[in-house]
C-alpha cells in the first residue's frame, strides 16, 4: 500500500490497529479531515513526523494520520504519492512543490478537557456506539442542550464527571452508563491570537492580565485543575467568560488583552 521512511514497523501496526476500529463505520473516517485551501502546492519543511512513499490515495494519508498520536495535519501529493504528516496546523517553513495539499484533521483536541471539539467521532474508547443527546435511553440525563450535537463525543462544563477525561457521550450500552471517547491531544501553542470574540478557540502563550499582572498556574486553582498541562496560559474553557482570564492572586482574577486574528 505504502512505505514508512522512517517508522515502518510501528506505523504499519498503529495503522492495522486503526483500521480494526474504523471499519465499524466508513463514513466516520472520512468526515475526520478538512482541505486547507491556503496550502496548495505547498510542500512542508519543518514539524514533520513521517513521510510516506508509494502512498495510494489521500484515504491511506489520512488514515496514517489518525493512527499518529501526534498527527495534526497531513499533505498529500496524489501524482508523487506521496503523504507527510505533521505534527502542527500552521507549519510556515515551506518549498514550492505543485500537487500538494494540506488537510487538518479535526479527531484531536487542544487541552485535556477538549471543550472546543466539534468533530464528528461517535464512538467511545472501548468502541462503545454513542447513545443520541436527544434520546433518553438507555441513560436519561440533562444534557438537552446538545440535542442538535447527534450522538458526537463532547464535553460541557462538569455536570456528572471530571473535565479532564475529555469529550464523551453516554453510550448506548445499559450497564454502561458513560465513557471517554480517546480522542488524542494535540498541542499547538503557536497563534497568539484568538479568532472569536470569547477567545474559546485562543491556545496562546500570553499569561498576564489587562493590569499586567502573572497568571497564576491553573495547577494551583481549586476548580480549574483539569488546565494544568496549559501553565498558567490565559483560557476562556467552555466559553464560560467573555474573553480569555486567568487567576493572579488566590480566587482573583481578571481578564486578558488578546487581539483578534487577522
Amino acid at each position: 500500500m505504502f512505505i514508512n521512511v522512517q517508522y515502518k514497523s510501528n506505523a504499519f501496526f498503529a495503522l492495522i490497529l486503526w483500521i480494526a476500529v474504523a471499519k465499524k463505520d466508513d463514513s466516520y473516517r472520512s468526515s475526520t479531515y478538512t482541505l486547507l485551501p491556503k496550502a496548495d502546492d505547498k510542500e512542508p519543511l519543518q514539524d514533520i513526523l513521517s513521510e510516506y512513499q508509494n502512498c495510494d490515495g489521500l484515504e491511506n494519508c489520512g488514515v496514517s494520520c489518525l493512527s499518529n498520536k501526534w498527527c495534526v495535519s497531513f499533505f498529500h501529493n496524489s501524482g508523487q504519492r506521496r503523504c507527510i504528516l505533521t505534527s502542527r496546523q500552521n507549519v510556515t517553513l515551506f518549498k514550492m512543490t505543485p500537487g500538494f495539499a494540506q488537510y487538518v484533521t479535526r479527531e484531536c483536541i487542544r487541552s485535556k478537557a477538549g471543550w472546543q471539539y466539534a468533530g464528528n467521532r461517535h464512538h467511545t474508547i472501548t468502541g462503545r456506539e454513542c447513545q443520541r443527546w436527544d434520546q433518553q435511553t438507555p441513560h436519561n440525563h440533562s444534557y438537552q442542550d446538545l440535542a442538535d450535537q447527534e450522538n458526537f463525543c463532547r464535553n460541557v462544563h462538569n455536570r456528572d464527571h471530571a473535565e479532564e477525561e475529555g469529550p464523551w457521550c453516554y453510550t448506548t450500552d445499559s450497564n454502561v452508563r458513560w465513557e471517554s471517547c480517546g480522542i488524542p491531544l494535540c498541542y499547538d501553542f503557536s497563534n497568539n491570537c484568538k479568532t472569536t470574540t470569547n477567545g474559546i478557540d485562543f491556545y496562546g502563550t500570553t499569561a498576564v492580565t489587562q493590569d499586567g499582572s502573572t497568571c497564576l498556574d491553573w495547577s494551583n486553582t481549586t476548580s480549574y485543575k483539569f488546565l494544568e498541562d496549559h501553565l498558567n496560559y490565559c483560557r476562556n474553557p467552555f466559553g464560560e467568560g467573555a474573553a480569555p482570564w486567568c487567576y493572579y492572586s488566590g480566587s482573583s482574577w481578571m481578564y486578558c488583552d488578546i487581539p483578534m486574528c487577522g
